[in-house]
């Protein structure tokens, strides 16, 4: 009987861990974790520039279906970086500060060109970058995050594509 309490209490004492919270995130992890909170953080505040300033119908869909669909994926990332523990610097780029200064600066269909080719390239890294974590990253449920979100991100790619063939042939 002495042996039952005692098993209840090590089974209460001690929290079942599993192997994705066991596990201390690598740098390589931090890195991506960091890398794609800025840039999702970065495409919703172009968006919501975009909503306000595109001419276009495309530039403006590509707007709201990217803000959208940024605003969930970043809430979902940093829901896993708080369990994991990892620290989520969002702060802009110098890079992605000098895009929302043109963004900003630029009108008409000036900004829809600017907009849909800054959308083109940072898609472009994004597809990359979730495309190499998801195959090769270390931590489990990070990588199902970047699996589960890449399909979204080759989408806005097209999307990008086509608001920027459309403002192209409106010059």
């Amino acid at each position: 009987m002495l042996a039952t309490p005692l098993m209840a209490f090590l089974l209460i004492a001690t929290p079942l861990q599993t192997p994705s919270q066991s596990k201390q995130a690598t740098s390589e992890d931090q890195e991506f974790v960091t890398k794609a909170a800025k840039d999702g953080q970065a495409e919703v505040t172009l968006a919501t520039l975009a909503q306000k300033k595109a001419t276009t119908e495309k530039a403006r869909e590509l707007a709201n279906q990217l803000r959208a669909d940024h605003e969930r994926a970043n809430a979902e990332l940093m829901a896993i970086a708080r369990r994991k523990d990892i620290t989520v610097d969002t702060a802009p780029t110098g890079e992605q500060r000098e895009t929302a200064s043109k963004l900003t600066a630029a009108t008409g269909a000036d900004f829809d060109r600017t907009y849909s080719d800054a959308m083109v390239q940072d898609h472009q890294k994004a597809v990359q970058l979730f495309e190499d974590y998801s195959h090769t990253g270390n931590d489990p449920d990070l990588k199902a995050f970047a699996a589960k979100v890449l399909p979204t991100l080759r989408h806005h790619l097209e999307m990008a594509q086509a608001a920027h063939g459309s403002s192209t042939g409106s010059k």
